[in-house]
Parts: structure tokens; C-alpha cells; sequence
């Protein structure tokens, strides 16, 4: 059966939408729970070693927050630098994924169809929007 190239292209423009929506707001200054959790624990990743051991950050920096998240953020600026813009990139990169993840699973659990319904639907969400660059 012939794939129609229209769901793609949708699904494609929906996501390209995301990124060129979200491109002012990579370089914001860091806001709310990324200003006193997020950031500062990942920093001291950056500077005093990475690793996913929870000896490798103090408590009262982690606050119980996911040891991996930190890990792959340290490691995504020890890449690409330790700028605001790619501070927020990251999360973005994070948000696409689930996007086109979700695209391809529903897919092939369901049809092309509902896999197009599902990731505009995802994308239109405001906590998935307000949340995809912080």
C-alpha cells in the first residue's frame, strides 16, 4: 500500500513550525525552575566532572530531579558549548524527538493517519509549547 507523502508533510511542517516558533525563545535568560534547579546542577556537572553516580552532585543541587537528564545535558554542552542559546537547543532537541518519536510509534501501532493527528495534537499543547525550550 502506497504511503500518501501528505501526512508527512504535514507532520514535517508542524514540527519545522515548533522550531521556528521556539527559535526567539532560545536565547532567553534562564526562568523559574531552570534558574534554581536545572541549571545550577548541571553546571556543576559541566565544571567538576560528568557522571551518573549520585555521588556526582550534591543533593541539595540535584533536589531529586532524574541524574540522567543532568548526565545528558552536561554532556550536550561539553559538545557545543555553555551559551544560552545552547542551553535551550537541548531541550528543544529533546522536545522534536518525542515528536517524531511519537510519529513513527503511533504509526505503526494505529496508521499513518492517526500518527499525523497524534503529533499535532502534541505540538498544539501549551504546556508541550512552554516547556519545549526551558
Amino acid at each position: 500500500m502506497k504511503k500518501p507523502i501528505f501526512s508527512y508533510l504535514i507532520a514535517f511542517s508542524v514540527i519545522l513550525f515548533i522550531v521556528i516558533f521556539k527559535y526567539p525563545h532560545l536565547f532567553l535568560p534562564h526562568f523559574w525552575d531552570e534558574a534554581w534547579s536545572y541549571s545550577p546542577a548541571v553546571q556543576y556537572l559541566y565544571d567538576h566532572g560528568i557522571g551518573l553516580t549520585p555521588a556526582s552532585i550534591p543533593s541539595e543541587l540535584s533536589k531529586g530531579h532524574p541524574l540522567f537528564f543532568f548526565f545528558l545535558f552536561a554532556t550536550w554542552m561539553k559538545i557545543f558549548g555553555t551559551t544560552l542559546f545552547v542551553k535551550h537547543a537541548f531541550a528543544l532537541v529533546i522536545s522534536i524527538t518525542l515528536l517524531i518519536t511519537l510519529f513513527f510509534v503511533v504509526r505503526k501501532i494505529f496508521n499513518i493517519y492517526v500518527a499525523t493527528i497524534s503529533v499535532v495534537l502534541m505540538a498544539c499543547q501549551s504546556l508541550f509549547l512552554a516547556q519545549s525550550s526551558l
